[in-house]
């Protein structure tokens, strides 16, 4: 909720570079190690956040939109 509320370059860098060695980590977990795999081929979609830092971090209100 920080950065959304006020985004700064030095703040998404750290973010990006704590997915990137989250992503990183040895395992030996296979299944763990394509879960990551998938998470870093996706990283750019996964913080779309940080270019767009008013977009919502979950699709609630979407979801009630939808059921109602």
């Amino acid at each position: 909720q920080t950065y959304s509320k006020h985004p700064h370059p030095t703040t998404r860098k750290r973010i990006e570079a704590d997915c990137d060695h989250f992503c990183n980590g040895q395992t030996e977990w296979i299944a763990l190690k394509k879960g990551l795999d998938k998470i870093k081929t996706y990283k750019d979609e996964l913080l779309i956040c940080l270019n767009y830092p008013a977009t919502p971090l979950h699709n609630n209100q979407s979801e009630r939109d939808i059921r109602e």
